[in-house]
């Protein structure tokens, strides 16, 4: 019984089951569309899977950089912790999505996210 329970916090953790909608607590504060700094594109709200992947930070050197440069925005999907996100049990989130930095942050990845590429 003890391992199941262990099991099943483990798999709650890494899963979520929780939504949050950033996206209307930031509409709320302000009426004016959301541009994106870097692309300068209007933003829409979108909702994003979140990833229990925090390792990316850790094995790859590159993406804490090419995420505040070049897809602070992106959407797809977000290691927790990424923006300044830190909801528990959490397995999407709604946010203002620049469609320019969710396609940087795909040709991110399909280069390979290594370190010197």
């Amino acid at each position: 019984m003890y391992k199941l329970l262990i099991v099943a916090a483990t798999a709650l953790l890494a899963v979520g089951c929780r939504s949050v909608d950033v996206a209307s607590q930031t509409a709320q504060l302000s009426s004016k569309p959301r541009k994106c700094e870097v692309h300068g594109r209007e933003m829409q709200p979108e909702w994003i899977r979140v990833s229990a992947g925090e390792m990316a930070y850790v094995v790859n050197t590159r993406y804490p950089e090419a995420l505040k440069h070049q897809f602070p925005h992106h959407g797809g999907w977000l290691l927790s912790c990424e923006r300044n996100f830190h909801y528990a049990f959490t397995g999407r989130v709604r946010d203002f999505v620049c469609p320019d930095c969710t396609e940087a942050f795909e040709h991110f990845w399909k280069r390979g996210p290594v370190a010197g590429r």
